[in-house]
């Protein structure tokens, strides 16, 4: 399988935000980047992926879910 390269342009649009967003981020470091001739700047699909999915945040509900059933549980 060949990995998908992006762009800036690419990739702010697969994350939702604006190329100058992307280069900030780049700029902080914050996010994975290739520069393989110190001019262009290229982005991995996956790794960007990967990035914006990594800190998932859980709902509510299924807090309260994993909750009830770890009550149950204490209760047998």
């Amino acid at each position: 399988m060949q990995t998908e390269l992006l762009n800036a342009q690419q990739a702010a649009d697969l994350l939702g935000m604006s190329k100058t967003g992307i280069y900030g981020l780049v700029y902080k470091r914050q996010i994975p980047f290739y520069k393989p001739n110190k001019r262009l700047l290229y982005f991995r699909r996956d790794e960007l992926i990967d990035w914006a999915t990594f800190n998932r945040s859980t709902p509510e509900s299924e807090l309260e879910a994993t909750a009830a059933t770890k009550a149950i549980r204490g209760l047998k």
